[in-house]
């Protein structure tokens, strides 16, 4: 799966990763990038494209700003320094450099939740108030 490659064009546009936007085969990374932005609108309340200050971009104008542009970070006094760098390693622009999903269960903000228990169930309950 690591090594697999796609030559189809699919997946929703804001969370495409410039190398899929300028044509190039999808790879496992692909999903990385994704990963990275999907943190940042689960931790803003906001989706991180189009940035906020350009909230009507063109679909076309959307993808040269994910291909030429700086990427986005993860903001805020609630995030730590941990999910910080996870979130930028995510969205490292150039796909050879960005981390394979093994390598990134490695990074220390996973590691640190690794013996952590999570009733992911009864936390679901608690925040959509079920008894």
């Amino acid at each position: 799966l690591i090594n697999s490659l796609a030559q189809t064009f699919t997946g929703t546009q804001y969370y495409m990763a410039p190398e899929r936007i300028q044509g190039n085969a999808y790879a496992v990374q692909s999903d990385i990038w994704s990963l990275g932005l999907t943190l940042i609108e689960v931790s803003q309340n906001r989706p991180a494209l189009p940035p906020p200050d350009q909230p009507h971009l063109s679909i076309f104008e959307l993808l040269d700003f994910i291909v030429r542009q700086p990427v986005p970070e993860i903001t805020g006094s609630h995030i730590s320094d941990e999910c910080k760098n996870f979130v930028a390693v995510c969205l490292t622009k150039d796909p050879n450099y960005r981390p394979t999903p093994a390598r990134m269960l490695q990074h220390p903000f996973i590691l640190k939740w690794e013996h952590v228990h999570m009733d992911l169930g009864q936390w679901v309950k608690e925040v959509w108030g079920w008894p």
